[in-house]
């Protein structure tokens, strides 16, 4: 008879600590910003949108990542989901003279252009606009 209530003493107390690592888990997700695994347990959650491209006033836009940044221009690979990411996987953008110590690899950007994407490889756009998101 002992021996069955160690058992089940030792499954609820394993049960709880599971309970307990996914919570925290959840949490910390939360506290990134980043969809929930499990659960958001009672609390008022909305998981971040996925915004890969679209228009505004002052043209089209899309997110990126930096691949690789040389003196007179960067090259950048779209966002996936975004429209860019269907011409195209890695798209060039030219730059001033130095310009390009300001978008080292692995850096987040957001790029307005004309909506015009040259079918050349790497794809090349004329940008308006480059944003360096957090």
């Amino acid at each position: 008879m002992k021996k069955k209530i160690r058992i089940v003493f030792f499954v609820i107390i394993l049960i709880i600590l599971l309970l307990g690592i996914m919570y925290l888990i959840d949490r910390k997700r939360m506290k990134d910003n980043k969809p929930v695994i499990f659960s958001t347990w009672g609390y008022s959650y909305a998981p971040p949108a996925t915004l890969a491209s679209g228009q505004d006033d002052t043209g089209y836009f899309f997110y990126s990542t930096v691949v690789e940044s040389k003196p007179n221009y960067i090259i950048v690979s779209p966002y996936e989901g975004s429209k860019e990411l269907k011409s195209a996987d890695k798209i060039s953008i030219g730059l001033d003279e130095g310009e390009y110590e300001k978008y080292p690899k692995g850096t987040t950007l957001k790029i307005t252009y004309d909506g015009k994407i040259m079918e050349t490889y790497p794809a090349k756009i004329h940008a308006s606009k480059i944003e360096i998101e957090e």
